[in-house]
């Protein structure tokens, strides 16, 4: 997930550098013919809350490589949000006075900014919701991105494992609180993950040779998927 929050930082910083320290007359001239102090405040002004967020998301990124045990998500989630209200702050406060605000490219600039970082958001979230996972007296059930239905008599066996180790990531997403997509496990090999963490995992073997670690961010809960599972495969 780092990733993500270093491409919303370079968008931010890149941004944020031209609004801030570029907003000389001649080139600001181009985008609106009417210039004015205020105008160029406006932009120094909005470059550098533009930076501030910048940082912010650095922040996030090193703590997701460096301390994956602390959870930010919730926090990091909200922060477009707020990033969107202080720019709406900025313009309120400075829209009567200011020839920039009402230059329709400058607009479309800030606007295309935040749709980049609003979609990176998006997507983020995407891959953190977690899997509606059903059992019924036909079907294994698994909603929500990755998801997939798998007939009950297409199972080759099941095994609960206190704990699985994962080597590589082929798609998808990994995070303290999350593991979703396609990965190399050290002794399954290619698996599709389901998972809150690489403890406690129930694993879903295919007759079509298709591997899927499933688990709960409850213990109990896991144990009883794989005991519902069990039984309805020997049935």
């Amino acid at each position: 997930m780092y990733i993500n929050y270093l491409i919303i930082c370079v968008i931010l910083f890149i941004s944020g550098f031209f609004l801030k320290y570029y907003n000389k007359p001649q080139i600001v001239d181009k985008l609106e013919k009417k210039i004015s102090i205020d105008s160029l405040k406006f932009m120094k002004d909005l470059g550098q809350l533009f930076l501030i967020f910048a940082w912010l998301y650095l922040i996030f990124a090193l703590i997701h490589m460096f301390l994956p045990d602390l959870s930010i998500d919730v926090f990091a989630n909200i922060t477009p949000f707020i990033f969107l209200i202080s720019i709406l702050i900025l313009i309120i406060l400075n829209y009567k006075k200011n020839q920039v605000l009402k230059s329709k490219k400058i607009l479309i600039l800030v606007g295309v900014i935040l749709i980049a970082i609003f979609s990176v958001n998006f997507i983020t979230t995407l891959f953190t919701l977690p899997n509606n996972i059903d059992v019924t007296s036909s079907n294994l059930n698994i909603t929500g991105l990755y998801g997939v239905k798998i007939d009950i008599s297409d199972i080759n066996k099941v095994e609960y494992v206190d704990s699985i180790s994962i080597s590589k990531r082929i798609s998808g997403i990994k995070t303290k609180s999350i593991i979703k997509g396609i990965f190399i496990e050290e002794n399954l090999g290619e698996i599709t993950a389901f998972l809150e963490s690489e403890k406690n995992v129930v694993e879903v073997f295919l007759k079509d040779g298709r591997i899927l670690c499933i688990n709960f961010n409850d213990k109990k809960e896991t144990e009883l998927f794989f005991g519902i599972l069990k039984l309805k495969i020997k049935n």
